[in-house]
């Protein structure tokens, strides 16, 4: 195969969501061309979506060394970036995509995101608008402003973005979205839809820590405490310092007249997190 098509077909499996085959052929251009900025930002783009960001940095950085201005780059190594919490070097990329094209709504969708993980909801707020704003049916813009305005303690609106997010068949399996929306129905008590959402989750992915700790918290809420305790204890099993979780069982143990477990696991879960010990029961 020429040189010419390797680049050509790695840059349509991108784009076809076909991310390993666009690296292996992207993999086989760049040992020829170790410096072609083109393939550099694919194959990275790629490893990104993948979910490896060590990678990904790697040729995104390389690809912006040969071409600083390129955009495609600078917004996949800021998304890159805020995946890794390097949230200051992601705004700086996707800010310099945004004065290039202010109607980027990848890069929107990501500053909006990055703003709503360092708790900046209104300037986060103002990024989705804007992206929902050009592309109104955008389900990751929408599933970020439901994350946001759950966060702002406005869940109705949550719930009518994350819905709207879910009903994508593209997106209709996305843990965070489910996650998000079963948070949203936890604050609101809807227990039930709650443990609905976490169930999905689970099913694909029986250790993902958030929904085993929220769905420990509906049950307990609910007063199935040996659930509650089952989910608590996996989770605990491998993070034994999540403090959230250790506040929660403790809180079941204490119920269940356990109490030195109860003393042992809320102890605990204040010396790993001391705004705890000014917790108030929710319900």
């Amino acid at each position: 195969m020429e040189l010419k098509e390797l680049k050509k077909n790695g840059k349509n499996y991108f784009e076809a969501g076909k991310y390993e085959e666009a690296i292996v052929d992207l993999s086989k251009f760049l040992k020829i061309e170790p410096n072609n900025s083109f393939s550099l930002k694919y194959r990275g783009a790629s490893y990104g979506k993948l979910q490896k960001y060590k990678y990904a940095l790697e040729d995104l950085n390389k690809s912006v060394e040969i071409d600083p201005n390129d955009e495609f780059a600078l917004q996949y190594r800021g998304a890159t970036y805020r995946m890794l919490k390097k949230y200051d070097k992601a705004l700086e990329d996707l800010n310099k995509v945004l004065k290039f094209d202010p109607n980027n709504v990848f890069a929107l969708w990501n500053r909006g995101e990055t703003y709503c993980w360092i708790n900046k909801f209104d300037e986060s707020l103002a990024d989705l608008n804007k992206a929902l704003e050009i592309d109104p049916s955008n389900a990751k813009a929408l599933g970020s402003r439901g994350e946001t305005y759950r966060k702002m303690n406005k869940y109705a609106e949550a719930i009518s973005d994350l819905d709207k997010s879910l009903e994508n068949l593209e997106f209709n399996k996305n843990e965070s979205v489910l996650g998000n929306r079963g948070l949203t129905h936890l604050n609101m008590e809807n227990d039930e839809l709650a443990i609905a959402d976490f169930n999905k989750i689970l099913e694909l992915y029986p250790n993902e820590i958030y929904a085993l700790r929220g769905r420990g918290e509906a049950y307990l809420f609910m007063k199935r405490y040996d659930d509650a305790l089952a989910d608590l204890n996996k989770l605990l099993g491998f993070e034994p310092n999540d403090a959230t979780a250790l506040w929660y069982r403790g809180q079941v143990h204490l119920i269940m007249k356990r109490y030195v477990d109860a003393l042992v696991d809320l102890n605990k879960a204040i010396e790993l997190e001391p705004k705890l010990k000014q917790l108030i029961h929710k319900r």
